[in-house]
């Protein structure tokens, strides 16, 4: 028989069961719906904390400088709607970031105490207090929430990788789940359990910064627990 003529069978592609093809499309919903949430968190400068009402704030500022006109609770100083996101405050400055110029030990240092205080009024009404955490120097503060951004960049990496390795597995198009082998479901597992470590550490951070007490490097609030001045958001 002539060669043209021969049976050839076709190339059978390989089969996906339906147990694998429901996990690769739970897989792709989680990542994508982390990957929103994520996104939100981050644009959101309110997306952590903000100020509770006023008649449950205690006073902010050193008692010992309410004899020298220095008596503010966190709302008077900050603004009642003042909240902090992930990787900015309700202002849109940065951990980083002081809208001042300078934090607040600079400017006690040059211009004398009594002459700051006298200016804290102006400095509220040009939103020159934020961000607090690096204004006020309060840098165990200001370090876990750089700690806990990182996190979540690494976490918006991460998510959005699993969203195309999911759907490439799911339409045949992956080449680490077309046979079965170590590396096609190690891979996964392994950027799973990091997003998953990397959440717990992030909660973790973030109880520690809302409920510990944090030392802050000025005279007019030495230190701060933001439970008693703020409360969680969504």
């Amino acid at each position: 028989m002539p060669s043209c003529l021969r049976y050839s069978p076709a190339i059978e592609k390989p089969h996906m069961s339906m147990s694998v093809k429901l996990a690769h499309t739970l897989g792709v919903i989680v990542a994508f719906v982390i990957t929103a949430l994520n996104t939100a968190i981050l644009a959101d400068g309110k997306s952590v904390i903000m100020l509770k009402h006023a008649s449950q704030l205690p006073r902010l500022t050193d008692y010992s400088l309410k004899k020298h006109g220095l008596d503010y609770r966190a709302d008077e100083l900050l603004g009642s709607a003042y909240g902090v996101g992930l990787h900015h405050d309700a202002s849109g400055a940065q951990w980083t970031e002081v809208h001042a110029g300078a934090t607040l030990k600079k400017y006690v240092e040059e211009l004398g105490l009594h002459q700051v205080i006298a200016a804290v009024p102006s400095v509220i009404m040009t939103d020159g207090l934020k961000h607090p955490a690096q204004f006020l120097l309060c840098t165990s503060l200001r370090d876990s929430g750089m700690a806990a951004l990182s996190l979540a960049i690494i976490a918006m990496f991460l998510t959005i990788v699993m969203v195309f390795f999911h759907i490439s597995a799911i339409i045949g198009f992956n080449p680490l789940t077309k046979k079965p082998s170590a590396v096609g479901w190690a891979l996964p597992v392994l950027v799973w359990f990091i997003l998953w470590a990397g959440y717990t550490i992030v909660c973790c951070v973030a109880i520690f910064a809302f409920y510990g007490t944090h030392q802050c490097d000025n005279p007019f609030v030495p230190s701060i627990t933001l439970s008693d001045h703020f409360q969680w958001t969504w």
